[in-house]
């Protein structure tokens, strides 16, 4: 008999214990659905657009599982997210031209994309609500942000240390470097050559480059960039010959974008040093 009772009171608790465990996880699941709840009203009253777009994304299935009442509010609160999305997506448009305006850059704009100063292509997607700026991806559509990493992609393009004579002799020296290895009967050498040189150099002059959140020490845009005020530098006289000559490719795959002293934007492929 004791033994009996015994068997019975070890599978009783095992029961429990497996309840137990039950109602743990259902409580932990309530609890969770609560606090998904208050954080849903908490970014509602705040007008907080990327918090309630993390959340539906996330952490709303569990919320309805639990409770399926939730289920028609839920899908009312997409389409006020879809309204949401869409205010701010035009507000950050507006807030983007009136910034171009007052900073006095270039704004070419074919909403949802823009380049802005010439280089700086901004992307925005609405289905996914992100936005690109440059090289920088981010996930949200919000103009603070946006503002934020444009500032730092201008930083990165125009305001890097420049000397134009040091930069036109390092060309100089690429493109002697490689007519000495594949002699051109035209002259001209290829950009992407060139370019591949001078993102060596910059790997071996800074080793570290990776610790800043690069992908590569010197982005092609860079060299663009660089291409461009040297040849403002050119036109200007502010340097003696030679000077550095560039040639349209048709290939759009092989070619850098530059800034023209006509502020025109064109797309070469080829580069050769000239005398006058």
């Amino acid at each position: 008999m004791h033994n009996e009772s015994s068997h019975l009171t070890q599978a009783i608790l095992a029961e429990l214990g497996s309840l137990n465990k039950v109602v743990t996880d259902d409580v932990s699941q309530r609890s969770k659905a609560k606090k998904t709840l208050a954080d849903l009203v908490k970014a509602l009253e705040q007008n907080d657009v990327d918090a309630i777009a993390r959340l539906l994304a996330s952490r709303t299935r569990q919320l309805a599982e639990i409770y399926p009442q939730a289920e028609t509010t839920l899908e009312k609160l997409h389409i006020d997210l879809n309204r949401r999305q869409e205010e701010q997506l035009h507000q950050t448009f507006s807030q983007l031209e009136g910034y171009c305006r007052a900073e006095g850059i270039p704004l070419k704009s074919n909403p949802p994309k823009f380049t802005v100063e010439h280089f700086i292509e901004v992307e925005f997607d609405r289905r996914k609500h992100r936005a690109k700026v440059g090289n920088q991806s981010l996930s949200t559509m919000k103009w603070s942000s946006v503002r934020e990493a444009l500032e730092t992609e201008r930083a990165r393009l125009w305001k890097r240390p420049f000397e134009a004579s040091n930069f036109r002799q390092r060309l100089i020296q690429a493109y002697e470097y490689l007519e000495r290895l594949n002699p051109s009967p035209t002259g001209w050498v290829a950009l992407e050559e060139v370019y591949q040189i001078l993102k060596q150099q910059a790997e071996s002059e800074n080793p570290n480059w990776r610790k800043s959140g690069r992908l590569v020490a010197y982005y092609k845009d860079e060299f663009g960039a660089d291409l461009s005020k040297l040849w403002q530098t050119q036109a200007l006289k502010r340097i003696d010959p030679p000077y550095i000559e560039l040639s349209a490719i048709r290939d759009p795959r092989r070619a850098y974008k530059v800034l023209q002293p006509d502020s025109n934007i064109g797309l070469y492929g080829f580069l050769r040093p000239r005398e006058v």
